[in-house]
């Protein structure tokens, strides 16, 4: 399986989307968003294991962060937008 990438653009919005995939019994971490895929400084995103994309973005449908992005993360491949 993969891990998802929520970009979020503030740690509140973070904690938010952390929150609501915690409540759907799933682990996430909030960790700084990559440089790699960050267009406007710094961040914070949300990392979420073994969990599609659109179950995701069902779960944080409330509280969708401002910059909304998904990546998908495969160990050895480069990170690949799945949603914005």
């Amino acid at each position: 399986m993969y891990d998802l990438l929520i970009i979020c653009r503030t740690l509140t919005s973070a904690q938010r989307v952390q929150r609501a995939l915690t409540a759907r019994g799933w682990r996430s971490a909030v960790i700084r968003t990559p440089p790699s895929v960050w267009r406007d400084g710094c961040g914070w995103s949300v990392r979420v294991n073994n969990v599609r994309p659109q179950d995701a973005l069902d779960a944080i449908r409330g509280v969708r962060p401002e910059k909304g992005r998904i990546y998908r993360l495969e160990n050895g491949m480069p990170m690949e937008e799945v949603s914005g």
